[in-house]
């Protein structure tokens, strides 16, 4: 219903591999959650006990290779889920609010959270300026400033 009401939306999680009890069921019926979601990022961390904690005193605490297992396939899904959600704003005009320079790009965040890198000659700091997104980088998109952006 989200996305019929907001096309572009960017929907993300955090999500915890192997907490105390989970089942192999549990873990299949998560990652099926997160492929069917389609998720624009997903932050996926194993569980890790911390002492004085509920989850501590918890039973069912798993093996790190069972943790660790899960939480690979957990953050293959997050890739392939990230690079779909960005390639499919290939070819998309979008403002956004440029940052910060570093490494001879600037970077800047769209409405909808897509990090974008452009190379530019003049500071574009706190500037909401228009780009065509051209491609996949890192963690982000490449963009193209418009013709006409006052710089």
């Amino acid at each position: 219903m989200i996305r019929e009401r907001v096309p572009d939306v960017a929907i993300t999680t955090d999500v915890i591999a192997g907490f105390p009890g989970e089942t192999d069921d549990d873990f299949e019926a998560t990652y099926a959650l997160c492929e069917e979601t389609r998720f624009a990022d997903m932050h996926g961390f194993p569980y890790s006990r911390r002492p004085h904690t509920g989850a501590d005193a918890m039973k069912g605490h798993l093996p790190p290779q069972p943790k660790k297992a899960r939480l690979e396939r957990l953050l293959a899904l997050a890739q392939s889920s990230s690079v779909e959600f960005r390639s499919a704003h290939i070819g998309c005009d979008v403002d956004v609010l440029w940052e910060q320079e570093s490494d001879g790009y600037w970077q800047g965040l769209t409405p909808n959270y897509i990090r974008v890198y452009t190379a530019a000659d003049a500071g574009l700091e706190n500037r909401l300026l228009p780009a065509r997104l051209t491609g996949l980088h890192a963690e982000g998109m490449l963009g193209q400033l418009r013709p006409g952006s006052s710089v």
